[in-house]
């Protein structure tokens, strides 16, 4: 292990911390609301949209921001009051359980997000056959 790498069991603590400074329960898993304010999000961010990017950027941020890019805050402005409030709750569910999107089996979901709105991150892998090139999570 590096000097500067994390233990297993310092990465759990620090978890702990931070949900207990979002005032959150710690989870394993998505709970049936947050399961389906995620699948309204991942369904509109699949909308070629100005809204569709920001929720795109948001998810995308989550699963890969150091090769898809940080999100801005900011953009929540310019989203309706009720995708706003499925973003906000998803990141609580973020905070809460530490988990990327792939290990909650939404991998082919976030592979299209990404195909859609981030195309340079695919290769050619065979004829008719892309793949992403960039790790799922980091």
């Amino acid at each position: 292990m590096k000097p500067h790498q994390r233990t297993e069991r310092e990465e759990a603590q620090g978890q702990m911390r931070f949900a207990e400074f979002l005032a959150l329960p710690v989870k394993c898993d998505l709970d049936r609301a947050a399961r389906k304010a995620l699948d309204r999000l991942i369904e509109f961010a699949l909308q070629r949209s100005g809204q569709g990017r920001i929720v795109a950027d948001f998810l995308l941020a989550w699963w890969n921001s150091k090769e898809c890019g940080a999100f801005n805050p900011a953009k929540l402005w310019g989203l309706d009051k009720e995708i706003g409030d499925d973003v906000c709750l998803i990141f609580r569910a973020i905070a809460s359980m530490a988990k990327y999107p792939d290990a909650l089996g939404y991998e082919k979901q976030f592979s299209r997000l990404l195909h859609m709105w981030r195309p340079q991150l695919f290769r050619q892998e065979g004829p008719g056959e892309l793949r992403p090139r960039i790790k799922m999570s980091v």
